[in-house]
């Protein structure tokens, strides 16, 4: 007689052994670290600010806005700071956050929903290409996914995890009722909520400021210009759109389905966060990147229907399909690539025409000016006017990019074939870049 086929683990019990989860999550880490390492150069412009940011706080010269910033929250770039200081590069301390994020993120879905639903996870082109990106997605993601996996049995970790997420980034609010709805002891996790954000609301009462995040800029991008905002039906249906653009958040999306039909509160917990994340995106403005929770929410959701060796199967031929080509530099990364060698040893301060210009002071980022703010119109911004500008503002090198000065800077294309120009000297060009030095006014 065949012995029946074991149950699958009660919603509020762990579905795989800490050894298991742990395991689990050492494989994501050498994953993510060989996926990240195969990135060195930035792959987010947002990141830029958050080392300027993280280099005055840990310099002793934080701002009123570095310590509360409506936007973004000061948990990421004060964790940042800290991995500068324990590696000694900016860029290398985000990586490395996103890395471990995202093994945390697949240990903890090992603990939640098992061994199959986290390799699954790895092997998404959310989790590899985000868990190998320097930023607050992961992070934000993995400790929201924390905090609701251990609201039932852990409340006051799972807290903890939940104002962690929210000082990384402000959309993890998404995760809030969700984790109160799971937790049979509400008042220990919103204590412990409220003790992780006390660097939050805390700096909020001492600047006489509300705790409140700002989503207005957001909200005007997202918008499109005066008169092109969407409707609320409109904004809510692109959100959603975005979230399940990846095939991987389409085909879970069915198994959340199953889930729910099945009562499992670890189904209606993960449709739930990812619909409130969408809500929130629908506020202001929706891309892949701001939609990793809901997508991964939604991809999350083949668990319930694949178990044991199919979902491992179906794992390894995802990774299979997705690691390679994640693996490769794209354009971008390939054209920013000789950038960081050409301004090396220059001093600024910088213009440049391409909001991804870096260079490296001391282990951390340094920011330029972008050339639209040398001229109410870019367009009109000559090479003469070009070297007035830079010497009112003390700048010593402008770096060029052909493309962004082909289209936004069309009055500067004679710099980019070398003509000369007085107060300029073309001190270094390759592969398209070229660098310009200013000459001290006569």
């Amino acid at each position: 007689m065949t012995p029946p086929s074991p149950a699958p683990p009660t919603p509020d019990a762990p579905a795989a052994s800490p050894r298991a989860a742990l395991l689990c999550g050492f494989l994501a880490l050498g994953v993510l670290g060989w996926m990240s390492n195969q990135h060195p150069t930035l792959r987010q412009v947002d990141f830029i600010g958050f080392s300027v940011r993280a280099e005055r706080l840990w310099g002793g010269a934080a701002l009123d806005s570095d310590l509360l910033n409506t936007l973004y929250p000061v948990g990421y770039p004060a964790l940042l700071g800290l991995g500068q200081r324990l590696c000694g590069d900016v860029l290398w301390a985000g990586k490395g956050l996103a890395v471990l994020a995202g093994a945390g993120l697949v240990g903890v879905t090992a603990r939640w929903l098992g061994v199959g639903a986290a390799l699954w996870a790895l092997a998404t082109p959310m989790a590899l290409e985000f868990g190998a990106v320097e930023g607050t997605d992961m992070p934000a993601a993995a400790l929201s996914l924390a905090a609701l996996a251990t609201a039932a049995q852990r409340p006051a970790l799972s807290g903890a995890f939940l104002g962690a997420a929210i000082l990384c980034r402000y959309t993890a609010l998404a995760a809030a009722p969700v984790a109160l709805w799971l937790t049979p002891a509400r008042g220990r996790l919103l204590l412990t909520l409220t003790l992780t954000l006390a660097p939050h609301w805390g700096v909020a009462l001492w600047q006489g400021r509300s705790p409140l995040p700002d989503q207005s800029m957001n909200m005007a991008i997202g918008a499109g210009g005066p008169g092109q905002a969407p409707s609320a039906v409109e904004a809510l249906q692109r959100a959603a759109l975005g979230a399940l653009e990846p095939w991987t958040a389409k085909l879970g999306a069915l198994g959340l389905l199953v889930g729910l039909w099945r009562r499992d509160r670890r189904a209606w917990a993960l449709s739930l966060w990812g619909l409130f994340h969408v809500v929130g995106l629908s506020l202001a403005f929706s891309t892949p990147r701001l939609a990793l929770p809901a997508s991964l929410c939604a991809a999350l959701g083949l668990c319930f229907v694949l178990r044991g060796p199919a979902l491992w199967l179906a794992a390894a031929g995802l990774f299979a399909w997705s690691a390679p080509r994640l693996a490769a530099p794209s354009p971008q990364e390939a054209q920013l690539a000789p950038l960081e060698a050409l301004v090396e040893g220059l001093e600024g301060p910088f213009a440049s025409s391409t909001p991804w210009f870096t260079a490296r002071r001391d282990g951390w980022l340094v920011e330029s000016l972008p050339l639209r703010a040398l001229e109410r119109d870019p367009r009109q911004l000559t090479p003469e006017r070009l070297v007035k500008r830079a010497r009112e503002r003390s700048l010593k090198h402008i770096v060029l990019e052909p493309g962004r000065v082909t289209a936004s800077n069309p009055g500067l294309r004679p710099l980019l074939s070398g003509a000369p120009v007085e107060g300029l000297r073309r001190v270094r060009q390759d592969k398209g870049w070229v660098i310009y030095a200013v000459d001290p006014a006569p």
